[in-house]
């Protein structure tokens, strides 16, 4: 066992980094502004040899052994920092500025990239990709092949999957669901027991609350507002 001592805000953090581990400090860039608020942890090595980022001891990494040292089996950035109880398995990908904490979970082959943010108790699985400016959180599910970007915020209940795409400034929120093929984009918002699905697309200042429920090819613009019944088009 290695310990690495860094000075910050008149504290002193003490940082465990086991044998298995490279015993260098290449993802805290500044020790005086240490990742994870200066929580305990280690600067990590990716399956493929690459220099990984920072995950503190509170949280889980799936690793994997490769010529007797432990290696991310998932892909951690070299910016990124894994605090909290954030748990990552499986062959998921986090990389550039992103910020995921919190309980966050990250399975399977999603991605997490650019200067999106994850945070709450969302589980993110498939191969479901997060990016951009985009914010999931509280106790939302994003999964299958649903992507996540632009200014778009998917928080509350929500679930999106199947191949859904949230965008623009959109926000899908509370118990809704958007999945199949369906698009949400523009300033448009999907809320309360509502669902879209389908082909179905929802843009400009669209809105879908209560328990309505848009399918087939609907495609809603401008300031519709649907909140109760079902709408196939």
């Amino acid at each position: 066992m290695i310990l690495r001592l860094f000075i910050y805000l008149g504290y002193l953090s003490v940082i465990s980094i086991p044998s298995t581990y490279a015993a260098d400090d290449w993802c805290i860039a500044d020790p005086t502004h240490p990742p994870c608020n200066g929580a305990p942890g280690i600067c990590t090595i990716n399956s493929n040899g690459s220099q990984g980022g920072f995950v503190a001891n509170t949280a889980t990494v799936e690793s994997v052994m490769v010529s007797g040292l432990s290696h991310n089996s998932p892909h951690i950035g070299l910016e990124v920092s894994i605090c909290d109880q954030v748990r990552v398995t499986d062959r998921a990908f986090i990389t550039d500025h992103a910020v995921v904490g919190d309980h966050v979970q990250v399975s399977g082959d999603a991605w997490i990239y650019e200067d999106a943010r994850v945070t709450g108790d969302v589980s993110v699985s498939g191969t479901a990709q997060i990016y951009e400016n985009a914010w999931v959180f509280g106790n939302a599910r994003v999964s299958g092949a649903a992507q996540i970007y632009g200014n778009s915020w998917v928080s509350g209940d929500a679930q999106v999957y199947g191949s859904a795409r949230i965008s623009g400034t959109s926000y899908v929120f509370k118990s809704a669901q958007v999945y199949g093929s369906a698009r949400v984009s523009g300033n448009s918002w999907v809320s309360g027991d509502s669902q879209l699905y389908g082909t179905a697309r929802i843009y400009g200042n669209a809105q879908i609350t209560g328990d309505a429920q848009v399918f087939g090819v609907a495609q809603m613009s401008g300031n519709d507002f649907f909140s109760t019944g079902n709408y196939e088009f």
